[in-house]
């Protein structure tokens, strides 16, 4: 059971960026299908672990990818990273407080970075590297 499949549109033209969009895709889907099945609350936690340690990789990856580009966006999109990075760790700190972290609430939050920074904000850069015939 899936919430989001892939698809080619999604790509940028950076193979080891959309490697990784895939990967938050099938994060997205791992957390639905706990929620559905039951077991979301379990599910929370090793997410939120290993949601950190994507956005740390990911952010990275794609910050080189723009500076080796050139890409005229790098500031915006750093800024736009700091504070999905806060989110995380909000999300995070709230969990190991009082366990108020809802199910539906990380999943909101992982669409919600999904449909708005990759399939808009990425997608611009995505468009800049086929401009420059990099993609």
């Amino acid at each position: 059971m899936e919430l989001y499949a892939w698809r080619s549109g999604y790509e940028i033209g950076h193979e080891r960026v959309d490697d990784q969009h895939r990967e938050l895709v099938g994060m997205i889907n791992r957390m639905y299908r706990a929620m559905k099945e039951g077991s979301g609350n379990a599910a929370i936690e090793p997410i939120l672990d290993e949601l950190l340690d994507y956005a740390q990789l990911h952010f990275d990856t794609e910050e080189k990818a723009m500076r080796d580009s050139a890409f005229p966006g790098l500031e915006a999109q750093q800024q736009e990273h700091i504070d999905l990075t806060r989110k995380v760790l909000r999300l995070r700190h709230k969990w190991q407080q009082d366990r108020s972290v809802k199910t539906i609430e990380l999943l909101d939050f992982l669409r919600q970075w999904f449909i708005d920074h990759i399939s808009k904000e990425d997608l611009e850069f995505g468009r800049y590297l086929k401009t420059q015939n990099l993609s």
